[in-house]
């Protein structure tokens, strides 16, 4: 499980960062757990907006 301050690897996009929140989502009557993750940029988008990216805690792995 990842915890605030883990990286994460997202399986369907290929991106990484560090978890900063947790969420939840309603899916067919169901809430389902999320994770916030502050994503890396790029080295050209240095300085510029943070993406932070929001998705099911089962589309994330760890990252090391």
């Amino acid at each position: 499980m990842l915890i605030v301050n883990d990286y994460a690897f997202h399986t369907s996009s290929g991106k990484s960062g560090r978890v900063i929140g947790y969420g939840s989502t309603l899916i067919d009557n169901s809430y389902l757990p999320t994770l916030k993750v502050l994503v890396n940029q790029e080295p050209s988008q240095v300085g510029k907006t943070h993406l932070v990216m929001e998705d099911l805690r089962s589309k994330w792995m760890p990252f090391k």
